[in-house]
């Protein structure tokens, strides 16, 4: 028997078989890099070199383009965040206060938050606004009323923080006073 080998099959070289590989290797990472999935509850934002664009995205899959955009997740969901405070009531009573609050970011204003702040801006606004309006509200109190009048309290805080995050897009949800400690002479007398 006399094989002859296929004419085809002798042009085809090595070096050809592995530029081949090498192109759809390249098609296949730039068409997987190509998209990108925004998460639920969160809204997108393309950056580009650096630079954050004003159009946001929905949730879903977005085209983008290949290694030169990226696209920043930011969550719009109910978000908790947590301060402990140390202030002084008006009698001068020494009071220490954990306060929850439940937050959420504007969606339609994600751009200028990221933008303008960051994506720390829980740590940059949030946490500082809490203190800040916890001990102005705590000094206007003796230190019984906290105890006997802790919802006008804690309704007082939130008018506050809800208009000084609304500069920023932000929308305080619900505020919780999880805990109001005096000190140990406070708590004896209030015993006696």
């Amino acid at each position: 028997m006399n094989m002859q080998m296929n004419p085809k099959l002798k042009q085809l070289r090595p070096g050809k078989i592995v530029s081949g590989i090498a192109a759809v290797l390249i098609v296949l990472l730039i068409g997987a890099n190509s998209f990108v999935s925004v998460e639920y509850g969160h809204v997108g934002l393309y950056k580009t070199f650096g630079k954050l664009n004003d159009n946001t995205l929905s949730p879903g899959i977005h085209f983008k383009i290949p290694f030169i955009q990226t696209v920043i997740q930011v969550n719009t969901q109910v978000t908790k965040a947590e301060t402990d405070t140390s202030a002084s009531s008006k009698d001068l009573q020494p009071v220490s206060t954990h306060v929850a609050v439940n937050y959420s970011v504007n969606k339609a204003s994600a751009f200028n938050l990221m933008n303008n702040i960051g994506g720390n801006f829980d740590s940059v606004i949030i946490n500082p606004a809490i203190q800040e309006i916890v001990k102005e509200v705590t000094a206007k109190y003796p230190a019984e009323d906290l105890i006997t009048r802790r919802d006008v309290v804690s309704s007082e805080i939130s008018e506050h923080l809800t208009a000084r995050l609304a500069k920023y897009d932000l929308i305080v949800n619900d505020i919780n006073i999880v805990n109001f400690k005096f000190s140990e002479a406070f708590n004896q007398s209030i015993e006696a």
